[in-house]
């Protein structure tokens, strides 16, 4: 996996335990990449393995947002139609007593947008979008179009609720239920988001009625008959056919469309390679070749005394940490600096040349430098 790692662009959540368990030579659970996913540290993404119809949206600042029509400040519906236009999920009544001040307030520290802001907002219209939160809006189109392969998941929506059931099913075997009003949503590589979308089958019968249509127009085409009437019923039968056809194609193409309440079932969680290799990258832990070992084997003497276990110790302490033998120079003045009295011994500046003597025994090989 380690090598077939820099083919993919993405993998399994089960194929993204096992790498990171190999990784990090401890167990990693698909439930434990569910929930770093959760908690932000580690970006999931879903494969549609087949296209799905979704509304393309494009993110702008809550002053940057279209809206639809003003409100009055001293109306208190056109405030709380305001504030349901964005999301804005409480009880205007009842957290606020009617107060439009306390309710600019709240809405404020909600969106984290200073006040006065607010009141501007307010003034030029109610907002024709979703908030997705930290003062964000998502305009989308009103035409549907089909969308497939890797995208990413803002966890936002209703994808969340997916990603947080499937979590608490495989980590605790409970299933959890919740609903997102404002939908399903997932973004691409170049940071625009699309509402996924659902639709309703054609209980109107709008099909059924333009082929009934067009099969009695077909008909009366083909028919033998070339009198007057036939012509006049014709052009009735093309006008009528035209108003439902033209019925049929904005139920198919818009009306009969809404906000999935989830991913499509034939979707597949996935992790994408990049978002791996970032996410180990934000780790303390070392992710690249570890650093080359530079550490000469020091010549122990034959007659182990106090003073060597002391130089010993400090030379182990900074092997340790810097990965090499320490020169001469940087280990006398750690030795004259450290207490030394757990070995009973106390080492002082002028005991330089006999604690360098020592240190050329225990390393022959050492540079000339490291010896002067």
């Amino acid at each position: 996996m380690s090598k077939l790692i820099k083919f993919k662009e993405w993998l399994t959540i089960e194929e993204t335990a096992k790498y990171l368990s190999n990784k990090w030579s401890e167990p990693v659970t698909e439930a434990d990449v569910l929930k770093l996913g959760l908690d932000k540290h580690l970006k999931l993404s879903v494969n549609f393995v087949n296209s799905v119809p979704a509304k393309k949206g494009k993110i702008v600042s809550y002053l940057e947002a279209k809206r639809s029509h003003k409100v009055s400040l001293f109306s208190k519906k056109d405030v709380d139609d305001f504030f349901h236009s964005v999301s804005f999920e409480f009880d205007l009544e009842k957290e606020t007593d009617g107060s439009i001040q306390l309710a600019v307030n709240a809405m404020s520290n909600y969106l984290v947008i200073p006040p006065d802001e607010i009141l501007h907002g307010l003034e030029q219209g109610s907002i024709d979008g979703i908030s997705i939160g930290n003062g964000l809006i998502l305009e989308l189109d009103s035409s549907i179009i089909n969308i497939e392969g890797v995208c990413d998941l803002p966890m936002i929506g209703s994808e969340l609720l997916d990603v947080s059931w499937r979590y608490h099913l495989d980590a605790l075997g409970v299933e959890t239920n919740g609903i997102k009003l404002d939908g399903t949503f997932v973004s691409d590589n170049d940071n625009i988001m699309y509402q996924i979308q659902d639709f309703f089958g054609d209980y109107h019968n709008y099909k059924a009625a333009r082929d009934r249509q067009f099969n009695k127009l077909r008909k009366l085409q083909l028919s033998k008959s070339t009198n007057r009437r036939k012509a006049k019923l014709i052009e009735l039968r093309q006008e009528k056919f035209k108003e439902l056809d033209a019925q049929w194609n904005k139920w198919n193409r818009i009306d009969r469309y809404y906000p999935a309440g989830g991913l499509s079932d034939d979707s597949i969680l996935v992790v994408r390679t990049s978002a791996i290799a970032e996410f180990l990258s934000t780790l303390d832990i070392e992710t690249e070749p570890e650093q080359q070992n530079n550490i000469k084997p020091i010549i122990k003497p034959n007659n182990i005394d106090d003073t060597f276990k002391a130089i010993y110790h400090h030379i182990q302490k900074l092997e340790d940490e810097f990965k090499r033998t320490p020169e001469f120079t940087e280990l006398f003045y750690i030795l004259i600096h450290a207490d030394l009295s757990y070995w009973g011994v106390n080492i002082e500046k002028s005991d330089k040349k006999r604690i360098q003597q020592r240190y050329n025994r225990y390393y022959p090989t050492a540079s000339i430098a490291d010896q002067q």
